[in-house]
C-alpha cells in the first residue's frame, strides 16, 4: 500500500472506483486535505494520485483505516461482487458504506439489505452532476437509506463532494427515485437544445447565436417549473398560462418545419405531437401541460 498524507478534519474515506467520476471525487476530497484511500481495479488509473492519497493493492487492504467506504463503480452488480466475499465483508463490518453508482430504487433496497445483514452502515447517493462540476457549491449528491443522524455526522465531507447535497428520505431507494427525475429533465433538456442547434444549421442560422438565449430559456424553465409543482401538489391542472392545446399547435409548428426542411429528422418533434395529441383526445386540451403527467401514469 503506498501512503500519503492524512487530514484530521474529516473520518478517513476509501474510494472505490477511479473512473471518471471517480478521479473527480478523489480531487475534491483530497484537495479538502480527507485521509483517502483509493482502490481501483486497473491500478493505473490511481497511479496519477500516489501523492495525495493512499493507493491499496487489495480491497481489504482499502478499509482497514476507513471510517467511510465510497463505492463509485458502474452498478449496484458492480458493487456487490467486489463487496460479497467473507473477507472483505468483515472488513466493512461497523463501516459506513455510500453508494453512488447508478441503479434501480430495488437495487438501492437490496444493497441496504445487504449491509444491514453485514453490519454496515448505509447511505444511497446519487449523483445529479458531471465530473467536471464535483466540488461546486451548488452541485447536489441526493441521498437516501440509513437516517437523517447519519447523513449529518458526514455531512462535511459528503458535502466536499457537491456543495448542496441533502438528505432525501429514509427509504433507500428514494435517491434512486430522484436520480430518474434528474436524468429525465437532463435528457429531455438536452434534446431539446441538440434539436435546436439542429434546427438552426438546418436554416444556416450561426448555432452560436442560440446560446446567449439559453439563460432567458432555461429561466423561463424555471419559472414554469415552480408553477408545476404548484399545480401538482393541488393536483389541479386548471390554469391561464398556456393549455395542452396550445402546446400541441406550437408541437406540430415544429413538425412542420422538420418535415419541410431534408437534412433534418421528425424524431423529437413526432413524438411532442404524438404525446401532445392523445393527451388533447383523452379530455386534457384546455388544461395547463403540467396534466402531462397522466400520459405518463397507467
Amino acid at each position: 500500500m503506498t501512503s500519503s498524507p492524512s487530514g484530521g478534519a474529516h473520518p478517513p474515506v476509501t474510494l472505490l472506483g477511479m473512473g471518471n467520476m471517480g478521479q473527480a471525487l478523489c480531487s475534491a476530497l483530497t484537495g479538502a486535505g480527507v485521509a483517502l484511500t483509493v482502490w481501483n481495479r486497473n491500478a493505473a488509473k490511481a497511479a496519477p494520485f500516489a501523492q495525495v492519497a493512499t493507493i491499496a493493492e487489495t480491497v481489504c487492504e482499502a478499509f482497514e483505516s476507513a471510517e467511510v467506504v465510497v463505492a463509485c463503480l458502474s452498478d449496484y452488480d458492480a458493487t456487490l461482487a467486489i463487496l460479497d466475499q467473507s473477507a472483505v465483508r468483515l472488513a466493512l463490518a461497523g463501516k459506513t458504506l455510500v453508494q453512488l453508482a447508478s441503479g434501480t430504487p430495488q437495487q438501492a433496497q437490496n444493497l441496504a439489505d445487504w449491509c444491514a445483514a453485514n453490519g454496515t452502515d448505509y447511505l444511497d447517493g446519487k449523483i445529479f452532476t458531471y465530473p467536471a462540476r464535483i466540488g461546486a457549491a451548488e452541485s447536489v449528491i441526493g441521498y437516501s437509506g440509513g437516517t437523517a443522524e447519519l447523513f449529518a455526522r458526514y455531512a462535511p465531507t459528503l458535502r466536499l463532494l457537491a456543495g448542496a447535497s441533502r438528505y432525501l428520505a429514509p427509504q433507500p431507494g428514494a435517491a434512486a427515485v430522484m436520480d430518474t427525475a434528474w436524468l429525465s429533465t437532463l435528457y429531455g433538456a438536452t434534446l431539446g437544445i441538440l434539436q435546436g442547434a439542429a434546427f438552426c444549421r438546418a436554416h444556416d442560422v450561426d448555432v452560436s447565436a442560440m446560446f446567449p438565449l439559453m439563460y432567458s430559456w432555461l429561466h423561463e424553465i424555471n419559472c414554469e417549473a415552480e408553477y408545476y409543482h404548484r399545480l401538482l401538489v393541488r393536483d389541479n391542472f386548471e390554469g391561464h398560462q398556456a393549455s395542452i392545446d396550445v402546446h400541441l399547435a406550437a408541437a406540430q409548428h415544429l413538425l412542420e418545419t422538420a418535415r419541410a426542411e431534408p437534412g433534418l429528422t421528425e424524431h423529437f418533434p413526432a413524438y411532442l405531437v404524438q404525446l401532445l395529441t392523445s393527451l388533447s383526445r383523452r379530455g386534457y386540451g384546455g388544461l395547463e401541460i403540467a396534466a402531462a403527467i397522466n400520459e405518463f401514469r397507467q
